[in-house]
């Protein structure tokens, strides 16, 4: 837990990122001389460390599910007002635009561990790796693969401090130094507010079981609501709804919620 600099352009400040994945380049990197007059280049030989893909839905299910929806609504609103106290005006933000700090929303994905970045070079080139990376950060690869030998679930869980750019140290004096504070909070209250989850605590007991007995049953149980196979299409719009906007300009512009004319997932009864 802790904070990281934002990547993707669906990111803002002070909302939470969780990983689905963990690209490590920090040690597996080399810099080497550009052609002339083009300086340096840097290569990557990433190391994936992916989270259990059974913890990444029930921390996301916090944003999905209709009986938490309220959870995640006090979430976010208890992120803003307390942000708002430390900072109440505009502040210097993507592309050298002013902004505002707004309702927090979390986001799941890739998030890289790679070199401290204030280099647009530097965030092109790993977006070269992959382009959907949410955020930045310094620190999750060697926990990470330490988990992964040991056979235990590790997630990164990162409030959005900066965008990883050329004005960072500006954002920082501008703030003094809250975008780091409502950052780190906003990801504490996010674990918080997970402990309410329904979904995540059915993973942790599941998980517990797991380490005790050997209990290799579905993460999931079917008399937990909803049951399994309504999150699971539940799940399957919402990415469908994420692929559209990422590949569709047009759809892309409309507003969350909204439907196609022509049904593309109906549930099967």
């Amino acid at each position: 837990v802790g904070i990281a600099g934002g990547l993707s352009d669906d990111v803002a400040l002070g909302e939470v990122c969780f990983s689905t994945t963990i690209v490590d380049v920090l040690e597996n990197s080399k810099v080497s001389d550009g052609k002339k007059g083009t300086g340096t280049q840097t290569q990557f030989n990433p190391e994936y460390h992916p989270t259990d893909r059974f913890l990444s839905f029930a921390l996301r299910y916090l944003k999905i599910g209709e009986d938490v929806k309220s959870l995640y609504d006090e979430w976010r609103l208890e992120c803003l007002f307390a942000a708002e106290e430390l900072i109440p005006g505009e502040f210097i933000g993507r592309k050298k635009k002013n902004e505002k700090l707004s309702l927090p929303d979390c986001h799941d994905g890739p998030i890289i561990c790679g070199a401290v970045s204030k280099s647009e070079i530097y965030n092109s080139s790993l977006k070269d790796i992959d382009r959907k990376l949410l955020a930045i950060e310094t620190e999750s690869g060697g926990p990470f693969r330490t988990a992964a030998d040991n056979n235990i679930p590790a997630v990164a869980i990162r409030g959005i401090c900066d965008y990883a750019d050329s004005n960072k140290s500006r954002l920082e004096e501008q703030t003094g130094g809250h975008a780091r504070r409502i950052a780190s909070m906003n990801a504490a209250r996010f674990i918080r507010t997970q402990l309410s989850n329904p979904q995540f605590l059915a993973y942790l007991d599941k998980r517990r079981a797991t380490v005790l007995h050997g209990d290799t049953a579905e993460m999931f149980d079917a008399d937990v609501p909803p049951s399994p196979s309504a999150l699971a299409a539940r799940y399957s719009a919402d990415e469908i709804d994420r692929q559209l906007r990422d590949l569709s300009p047009d759809y892309a512009g409309k507003p969350r919620g909204y439907r196609l004319p022509i049904p593309r997932m109906k549930e099967a009864s």
